[in-house]
């Protein structure tokens, strides 16, 4: 509410001559030649924050990015559909998916903020699906123009920094996902170290899905070397058949699925090991 209500007086100052009251009216205009009433379409238009339904949570896509299932821009319109629920003084809730749509029209900037390490980018599907749905309705809503992608991240007091998500990501996969530190200290957990494993490869594929701009094919070739390849030695393979042999399984056929939609070809040497594994793993 608070929210809105400082949008509401940046809109009607300098008599609403600037760069929220103008955009609002365009907003506005959109919503009606779309078919909603003129009360619907100026309030929706009016609204700057958009979320789930009320009691609801999530974005939606997660388990369409991780089925590998975006048909059709199936992924984006999922988001816009329910993440269109416009909140202000005006609409508490109420579905507008459209409003949402036109908000995103030329937007050039997405950003998120970290004021935690407690999570992390890869730990769990929510930094993907919300932030990296919003850059994925945003890059199709503009002809795939991809926005630029910011982390503010005020994680420590007087260390306070704007970073690329791109920066953001390779620092977590080489201080976490690829690190032989931390993957003993998942080891140490058994099954549900190994389980965290394969989690953590899942949620680097929701990046994939939602925001490929940002992704580098090294960030594939390590998870490989690391996990497949073992290259710190730790006997992952041993670990992870005894453990969880289908936390095993589902990173194998995560990377298969990497080289086949073509985000990122393995040498021929590694796609033919990755098959073997996998094939092994499955009888």
């Amino acid at each position: 509410l608070l929210l809105d209500k400082a949008t509401q007086l940046v809109a009607s100052a300098e008599g609403g001559d600037n760069a929220i009251a103008r955009n609002t009216a365009q907003i506005a205009t959109a919503l009606r030649k779309a078919g909603l009433d003129e009360v619907t379409a100026q309030r929706a238009a009016r609204a700057r924050s958009f979320a789930a339904a009320p009691g609801d949570y999530g974005a939606a896509i997660a388990k369409i990015a991780k089925q590998s299932k975006d048909q059709d821009g199936e992924l984006v319109s999922t988001y816009l559909a329910h993440m269109g629920h416009a909140y202000s003084s005006e609409l508490w809730g109420q579905s507008v998916p459209q409003a949402l749509s036109s908000h995103l029209q030329g937007n050039q900037v997405v950003l998120n903020s970290r004021s935690s390490s407690v999570y992390g980018v890869l730990d769990n599907d929510d930094f993907f699906e919300f932030t990296g749905g919003l850059n994925a309705a945003t890059r199709e809503l503009n002809g795939n123009q991809a926005p630029e992608f910011f982390v503010v991240d005020v994680r420590r007091r007087g260390g306070e920094r704007v970073t690329t998500m791109k920066k953001y990501l390779a620092t977590e996969l080489n201080s976490r996902f690829w690190n032989p530190k931390w993957i003993r200290e998942m080891q140490r957990g058994g099954y549900s170290g190994a389980r965290e494993l394969a989690d953590n490869m899942e949620n680097l594929y929701g990046w994939q899905a939602t925001s490929k701009e940002i992704m580098d094919g090294s960030f594939w070739q390590n998870s490989f070397d690391v996990y497949i390849g073992d290259k710190h030695k730790l006997g992952l393979k041993e670990f992870l058949t005894k453990e969880n042999p289908h936390a095993r399984q589902a990173m194998l056929a995560r990377l298969l699925e990497v080289d086949r939609q073509g985000s990122h070809q393995f040498s021929a040497a590694d796609r033919a090991r990755l098959v073997r594994e996998y094939v092994t793993s499955v009888n």
